[in-house]
């Protein structure tokens, strides 16, 4: 299974490793995006806002890494963690 990661495209491929410094990187990215679509539409005050966006972000990126640390470490074939983790968050 080939994953492509376009975050290890952009800064290489110790980003794609699975390191303490490819996940901060990774969630700081997923924060700084998540703000700005949340800042973007807490001004126009619609209902979710910057605090949700980021909330959401957070744990759908933790969840994602998680999923891909069990496909490389243990060879796990089923990516059901995802969908599951973020619908009974």
């Amino acid at each position: 299974m080939n994953i492509v990661d376009p975050v290890a495209k952009l800064f290489g491929e110790w980003s794609a490793s699975t390191t303490v410094g490819s996940i901060f990187l990774k969630l700081g990215l997923a924060l700084v995006f998540s703000a700005i679509i949340g800042c973007e539409r807490a001004s126009k005050r619609h209902s979710a806002g910057l605090r949700t966006f980021m909330m959401i972000t957070l744990a759908s990126t933790f969840v994602g890494m998680l999923d891909l640390f069990l496909i490389e470490g243990f060879g796990m074939t089923v990516i059901t963690i995802s969908a599951a983790s973020i619908i009974a968050f």
